[in-house]
């Protein structure tokens, strides 16, 4: 692997860790829609996906044909498969930087808040009248929670309702900073020095064809 290959996967996962580091470092909660993380996340391994597989079985005919653009195409690719993931996937929100004990109680009276009918079964709840049931999934290190759709049938309006009276709920209620968020961004500013070093010390002089 040379600089520039090391730089093109780095680069942006350096940018993801120190965004979501910043999300945990913040004195509050913040509610994400289920398909923006995963965007951010395929953002985040976009630089892997280049270097590794599509490279791998890209044809080298294309490369003739379209010279260095095809490295365009295979990014419109990449972004159609993340595309692709995200609208099969389950209706989720992710709620960062609170944990499980203190969010639990919040969602409980947002929830009856919405829909008087609402009611817990564990880990799961059910609100009617809104056409959403969810679990939660909780994540203690980093003090994530996943609201997570259980059931085949799920009113997208009720998800976007719940998700605008979570953030409302949340701009009240202050957090503690999570040492973790200040972790993930060092290792994102230690990798992304390391990547410009690395790209001083040996610039890349021509970009290597596969094969």
């Amino acid at each position: 692997m040379n600089s520039l290959d090391f730089a093109v996967a780095c680069v942006p996962l350096a940018a993801y860790l120190i965004m979501i580091g910043g999300l945990h470092f913040r004195r509050r909660a913040m509610v994400v829609p289920g398909s923006r993380d995963l965007a951010a996340l395929g953002l985040g391994l976009a630089g892997f996906a280049v270097i590794g597989p599509f490279r791998l079985f890209l044809p080298l005919s294309s490369l003739y044909v379209w010279g260095q653009y095809v490295w365009l195409l295979v990014l419109v690719l990449y972004q159609l498969i993340v595309t692709l993931v995200i609208l099969y996937s389950r209706p989720r929100l992710v709620i960062y930087n609170m944990g499980l004990e203190r969010l639990r109680p919040l969602i409980g009276e947002t929830a009856v808040r919405m829909d008087p009918q609402a009611r817990w079964a564990g880990d799961n709840l059910v609100m009617p009248s809104q056409g959403i049931q969810f679990h939660l999934e909780a994540s203690s290190g980093l003090r994530n929670v996943s609201l997570v759709a259980t059931g085949l049938t799920q009113s997208l309006p009720g998800w976007q309702r719940l998700e605008h009276q979570l953030k409302t709920a949340l701009k009240k209620v202050a957090v503690r900073r999570n040492f973790w968020g200040a972790v993930l961004i060092m290792a994102g500013l230690a990798l992304l020095c390391f990547t410009v070093a690395w790209l001083i010390w040996e610039p890349p002089l021509a970009v290597e064809l596969p094969g």
